[in-house]
């Protein structure tokens, strides 16, 4: 990944090497980052929100994005993806749409690891379809009042607050829907117990609420603006989720370029990697192309949604081609490559990638 800030680069993998890497050996790394000493540690560094606005930042979106590529390339389970939850899309959603008490109250507590935040979007029935959701916001003389089930939520296991989309109107119209910073121990409000998941253990879970009352003041942006600012906000999110798809995948192809040189007998798989190699390539070039946009002001939903889904892709046959590999020969056994073949395939499937991506660039064409 291109970045013009060298020092800034130089800083970040000297950080990495000092406070990550002593933990990538282990099969349980997961369990030794917790995302709030992870926050709290870049923050003292002061590489948290270097690619910030100011006064928190350069307002160099690149450096926010090498700092996502960079923590990719860490065998440390999906923890990465949860910072990138906690502060890329919920406490940048914050920033963005947020007023200024809200911003007050919350956003020094996102920035010290004192609050972790997540992004409460999906629904046991509304995952693609957002314009389904059930989750309610009334509104009543001692607040809003909430009813309804968030689940397959990134961080809500952990989370102290999240941003959550909810249903302000009857009907289905795309202004029936708004935002809201949700304490997640409102009175009202069951945390549900974490699912299973491919990488970071504990990351994914859901949230109930029976008639939880947060106060007025907790409305994000517009009344019934809620779907819109969110669709909007998602193509930045892409963005961050695509530098993860890059430096997984490119260190899951170095592996495999490295492991195939050794054993030329491996003429079927080093053909493969080749393959890998070239779609690598592409992701990168179309990875820039969308950058340079973003930073134009004219990045797509169509073309984030291309980028998501063609990192998905590669994810995908670079995980199957390692495990295939391992398991034909051996060599990666027991290597911290073998553990982002988990990883790959869940931030693969993250968000429905190619199915809601898909979608996504139909309905442009």
């Amino acid at each position: 990944m291109k970045i013009q800030d060298h020092e800034f680069a130089a800083d970040l993998q000297n950080w990495i090497s000092e406070h990550l890497s002593p933990y990538t050996p282990t099969s349980k790394a997961e369990k030794l980052v917790s995302i709030h000493s992870l926050v709290r540690e870049l923050a003292q560094s002061n590489l948290l929100t270097r690619g910030w606005p100011a006064p928190y930042g350069d307002n160099d979106i690149r450096k926010q994005l090498y700092l996502h590529f960079s923590l990719a390339r860490q065998a440390l389970g999906a923890v990465g993806l949860c910072l990138a939850s906690h502060i890329d899309i919920s406490a940048r959603g914050l920033l963005d749409k947020g007023s200024p008490a809200l911003i007050d109250k919350w956003l020094p507590k996102a920035l010290t690891g004192d609050a972790i935040f997540s992004l409460a979007m999906t629904e046991p029935d509304a995952g693609s379809d957002l314009q389904g959701i059930q989750f309610t916001a009334n509104k009543s003389e001692e607040g809003w009042i909430l009813n309804g089930v968030k689940r397959g939520i990134t961080n809500l296991p952990f989370a102290d607050a999240a941003l959550v989309l909810a249903r302000t109107n009857a009907s289905r119209s795309p202004f029936s829907y708004s935002l809201f910073l949700v304490p997640i121990e409102t009175a009202g409000i069951t945390r549900e117990q974490a699912v299973p998941t491919l990488a970071y253990h504990g990351c994914l879970g859901g949230i109930s609420a029976k008639d939880a009352v947060i106060p007025l003041d907790n409305l994000v942006g517009p009344f019934g603006a809620g779907l819109m600012l969110l669709m909007k906000h998602l193509e930045t999110e892409r963005l961050f989720v695509s530098a993860r798809m890059l430096g997984i995948s490119t260190y899951l192809i170095e592996e495999l370029i490295l492991h195939t040189r050794n054993t030329p007998q491996c003429a079927l798989q080093a053909d493969n990697v080749a393959r890998l190699k070239m779609q690598l390539m592409a992701f990168e070039a179309y990875f820039e192309t969308c950058v340079n946009a973003f930073e134009a002001g004219e990045l797509s939903a169509k073309d984030s949604a291309a980028l998501k889904y063609m990192g998905s892709s590669l994810l995908k046959s670079a995980s199957n081609t390692l495990a295939d590999y391992s398991g034909a020969q051996g060599y990666l056994r027991g290597t911290p490559a073998i553990r982002f073949t988990t990883e790959a395939m869940g931030l693969a499937l993250a968000g429905g990638s190619e199915e809601i991506m898909l979608s996504i660039i139909g309905n442009t064409l």
